[in-house]
């Protein structure tokens, strides 16, 4: 009899507590916490995971798990994918940053929400069906918001008319998807001017061939939208301009290619500095650069795809120069050699860059080759500053 007036007493106890779990733990949220979560996969070289309590990992391990907050970094040469609970995946290029500001699902409904830093992704999102679902992913204050298309994202890059943010996709694209506002269609990409988190310009619309990928498609874009932008700024009506960063833009590329110029008619001449040991009433004269030969302080301007080798004349054996370069946004390789020696080697890079380079010798004259992209759209410019 004990035992069974025991249970009587107990079974209401238990009833009690799995009341209380239904309410605290409901049903499926072990499943609910792992769709919650995302899975990372190291492509190629390493890759840095910061968390959002600060926690860093690196180099972060294949099948780490990410949530909101996660700031996922792709080093040099290096490369990752992104696999979300529903099967859409984003790849990640090298030199990006990407940062998970949304990620939850209820029932059916999906919601996915990422920050490109910087860089490039290839997204792969599975159709979503449910009413409500959403994946964005935003850049430089430009938002995608895509239903189950693939396409590439490339930027923010920083141009002369301001930064700029494209996207690529191939048939799958429909209306239901928008770039920055933007009806999105098969076989088209976008691609805008962006400053201070904001759109600054309407959407510059180019075609993509399936051939030449999506991720070429998109970094070509940015070149074919810096020229779109700046042609609509120049040559307009007065009123018909677009306000924003398209006006200042324009200003800042008159106001750069004025500066070339200035410093190309004022380059000083090549002088060798004279020692104090005895004054001679006839100074020799200062040495002039041997035919072929670049002097210092002057643009070389691109010489396109292929490898271009130029030879510049510094006036000194010895001394300090700034070697200033501009890739834009399709990279390139500059190298700069003295006496045989490599001083600098950027490997392929984009955008501008500047890098003080010593040298000693006896030559008075450096060698800078620069590798240009494979891409027949590439275009580069560099300047070897006299030396001090």
């Amino acid at each position: 009899m004990l035992p069974r007036r025991l249970g009587d007493l107990l079974r209401p106890l238990l009833l009690c507590l799995m009341m209380v779990a239904a309410t605290v733990l409901p049903i499926g949220l072990v499943d609910a916490q792992v769709e919650q979560g995302a899975t990372l996969t190291v492509i190629r070289g390493q890759v840095a995971l910061i968390h959002s309590n600060g926690a860093a990992v690196q180099p972060a391990p294949s099948g780490s798990l990410l949530s909101v907050g996660d700031e996922i970094r792709t080093i040099s040469k290096s490369g990752a994918l992104v696999t979300f609970f529903t099967g859409t995946e984003i790849e990640m290029g090298e030199d990006t940053i990407l940062v998970v500001e949304q990620l939850s699902r209820q029932g059916d409904r999906i919601d996915i929400s990422l920050r490109q830093v910087l860089g490039a992704t290839l997204n792969r999102v599975q159709t979503l069906s449910a009413t409500g679902s959403t994946y964005e992913i935003k850049a430089g204050g430009a938002v995608a918001l895509v239903r189950g298309t693939t396409f590439a994202m490339v930027g923010p890059v920083t141009t002369s008319v301001g930064d700029i943010v494209t996207i690529a996709c191939l048939e799958d694209c429909t209306s239901a998807s928008t770039f920055a506002g933007c009806a999105m269609s098969p076989f088209t990409g976008q691609g805008v001017v962006t400053s201070g988190g904001k759109v600054e310009s309407g959407c510059v619309d180019f075609s993509v061939d399936r051939a030449e990928g999506l991720f070429n498609a998109a970094f070509e874009a940015v070149t074919t939208t810096e020229q779109k932008i700046q042609s609509d700024t120049r040559g307009v009506p007065a009123g018909q301009v677009a306000p924003g960063q398209r006006q200042e833009a324009a200003a800042r590329t008159e106001q750069r290619q004025a500066q070339e110029k200035d410093q190309k008619d004022s380059a000083p001449a090549v002088i060798i500095p004279s020692v104090n040991i005895t004054p001679s009433p006839s100074p020799s004269p200062s040495p002039s650069p041997s035919p072929g030969v670049q002097p210092c302080n002057t643009q070389t301007l691109s010489g396109g795809t292929g490898t271009t080798t130029t030879v510049h004349e510094l006036g000194r054996t010895s001394g300090t120069f700034q070697f200033n370069y501009d890739a834009f946004s399709i990279p390139d390789r500059f190298q700069v050699v003295y006496q045989g020696t490599t001083l600098l080697d950027t490997g392929f890079v984009s955008n501008t860059g500047s890098q003080a380079i010593t040298y000693n010798g006896a030559s008075t004259q450096v060698t800078v080759t620069v590798i240009g992209n494979s891409n027949s759209g590439t275009s580069w410019t560099y300047t070897v500053a006299c030396p001090t």
